[in-house]
């Protein structure tokens, strides 16, 4: 049976506007949605060895990207960088401190701070970068405790990292329900 072209193309019409349809239709967008009264998020962007003048070449920098999302508007957004302890994260036997970072709304746009420091808009994401000194060769675990205020009610999250400088970065390897781990023979 022979299909009339009339009809075939009236057919292939259909189809092509139920394509363009279908690629037309709004998908879901990828909202930044808080996912607790205040988080934190942490990417390690680099490591700079040799980027603290001490004269010890085991000694460096983490570059740490740090994204911060609240539920209702959080003000006074202050960091505090610690070992996983709870004690400061100290370089030289010195507390380090991230005064006053530079803060950027998701769009890169700087945040003006308002008398009390950063604020986080409700729902909302603001961002920074923080350099974290590094002393000696070592797997560090780098924790950043964020705080600030939530309708004059103090709030605090934290997140860690952990960054390999100047050691073998000791990555397993599970093959089959079998963990395999790298190993540097000892002679």
């Amino acid at each position: 049976m022979r299909r009339k072209p009339v009809m075939t193309a009236r057919l292939g019409v259909a189809l092509a506007a139920f394509a363009i349809a279908l690629g037309a239709t709004p998908q879901p967008a990828q909202a930044l949605e808080a996912k607790g009264d205040l988080n934190v998020q942490l990417r390690l962007v680099e490591t700079i060895p040799g980027a603290v003048k001490t004269g010890s070449p085991a000694n460096g920098v983490a570059r740490i990207d740090v994204l911060v999302d609240a539920f209702k508007l959080t003000k006074g957004i202050r960091l505090a960088i610690e070992k996983p302890d709870g004690t400061a994260w100290t370089f030289r036997s010195r507390p380090v401190t991230a005064d006053n970072p530079t803060w950027t709304d998701p769009g890169g746009e700087p945040l003006e701070p308002d008398a009390e420091g950063p604020s986080v808009p409700a729902r909302g994401t603001i961002r920074t970068s923080i350099a974290v000194p590094l002393e000696r060769a070592a797997i560090h675990e780098i924790v950043v405790r964020v705080l600030g205020t939530v309708d004059g009610e103090p709030i605090a999250t934290e997140g860690a990292i952990r960054v390999t400088f100047g050691v073998p970065n000791p990555i397993t390897i599970d093959e089959d329900g079998v963990a395999n781990f790298t190993m540097k023979e000892v002679k």
